[in-house]
């Protein structure tokens, strides 16, 4: 065989080694950060397919992506306790990533000696301790500790962990609240939500596994806060700075008088 021929065979398999390379890479990164892909094939549990419903009385406040640490002053939160306050909110829901990591809660939970007074130190750090206020949190993924189960009420505070999902009715409104990462990857709905200018993913998982139109769909884990009210899926955007292409911070989703709205709540206006 002549060398030519020989080089020839060599840059073919080499081709073919690099193409199912790039297959089997593309494969893995869609099973890991595209899901939305593999809920309508059932080859991956639909989320809030198993959540209980629940009942909750406007206005109702959706926030996400905080990640508390430990050493957290509160600062980036000091207008929260203001909007609550002057809106009215008697429920606020947290879509995951409250903490920054698993380590986070266990030392918050080490130092105030249990559940209880993690609990305390998470409303002291959020500005919200004397407020007669029901918060939910949801699992948010790596972010978030696996056990995180809390039940808490004391001075008027209640504080509940709804698992990785929940099911919402807001009076006529019907929302299926999740923190994102079951749905897509973090970067991929940044970029996506970015480009689009408007929660893009979100709208193309519910397009696929065909929920019903009315249904609202409100995530977080992109940290790209919007609103597509005509597709009805929203976007509560987070709490800390991404390097680069920095989106707004301190946005949230407003439940109120039978409407969806993203709101500021560092300015306390709508966005």
């Amino acid at each position: 065989m002549k060398l030519k021929e020989v080089l020839g065979y060599v840059r073919r398999r080499v081709r073919l080694i690099l193409l199912v390379s790039f297959v089997l890479f593309l494969a893995a990164w869609s099973f890991l950060y595209w899901p939305f892909l593999y809920h309508p094939l059932g080859l991956r549990p639909m989320p809030c397919a198993d959540a209980s419903p629940i009942a909750l009385e406007e206005p109702v406040l959706f926030i996400g992506d905080l990640h508390v640490t430990t050493d957290d002053d509160g600062r980036r939160f000091e207008n929260l306790r203001a909007f609550i306050t002057d809106r009215g909110v008697g429920s606020l829901v947290i879509l995951g990533d409250l903490f920054d990591t698993p380590g986070d809660y266990y030392a918050l939970e080490k130092n105030e000696e249990g559940e209880l007074g993690s609990a305390k130190a998470l409303m002291h750090i959020l500005g919200l301790e004397g407020l007669r206020l029901n918060t939910y949190v949801v699992w948010g993924g790596i972010h978030d500790p696996n056990d995180l189960e809390l039940e808490v009420s004391y001075d008027g505070i209640g504080l509940q962990t709804l698992g990785t999902c929940a099911r919402i009715g807001i009076g006529e409104v019907q929302v299926w609240a999740l923190h994102g990462h079951e749905v897509f990857g973090g970067v991929d709905g940044f970029i996506a939500s970015t480009l689009a200018g408007k929660p893009y993913l979100e709208g193309v998982w519910k397009d696929l596994t065909e929920l019903p139109e009315g249904l609202w769909i409100i995530a977080a884990h992109s940290h790209v806060p919007g609103l597509n009210t005509e597709a009805r899926v929203a976007n509560t955007g987070g709490w800390t700075r991404v390097p680069l292409m920095q989106p707004a911070t301190g946005k949230g989703i407003l439940v109120k008088d039978g409407t969806v709205r993203l709101v500021s709540l560092t300015e306390g206006d709508l966005f």
